[in-house]
């Protein structure tokens, strides 16, 4: 009758411990899921941003055009006149760090530019064959 009961205990143990590894397992399973999902959901959100600075860039180009006056220059960090961007950001709704990297002036195009939002990097380049380059970008800080 003891040893019974011993084997008894001893499955329902084997039965326990099993049952908790399955629910561990599941749990780092449906948690992984969840973290792709969330980045997909952010990188999504980050390259419709930067396709519209893009479109935001080229109606602020048509605007200066018109005007006679430019919106690109090499000689600022970002690549824009000053006060070109805050123009841009208020039309584009983007909160991202736009950077024009090659302008063609004379056609109002934008060749290469790049668009930063919180830890992806979207890059654009006119002459690629897929112009638009998503990037995740890992910070590794105090190594």
């Amino acid at each position: 009758m003891e040893t019974e009961a011993k084997e008894v205990r001893s499955a329902n143990l084997y039965f326990l411990k099993r049952s908790l590894i399955t629910i561990l397992i599941l749990a780092v399973v449906i948690g992984v899921f969840f973290v792709f999902a969330a980045l997909k959901a952010e990188s999504r959100f980050a390259l419709r941003n930067a396709k519209n600075a893009l479109f935001a860039i080229e109606a602020v180009g048509i605007e200066h055009r018109g005007n006679g006056t430019p919106i690109f220059t090499e000689y600022s960090r970002d690549g824009f006149v000053e006060g070109v961007l805050k123009e841009v950001k208020k039309l584009s709704g983007s909160d991202g760090e736009i950077r024009i990297l090659d302008y063609d002036a004379e056609t109002n195009t934008v060749n290469k530019m790049s668009y930063r939002e919180k830890k992806f990097l979207v890059t654009y380049n006119r002459s690629r064959t897929k112009n638009w380059k998503l990037e995740l970008i890992v910070e590794i800080e105090n190594l």
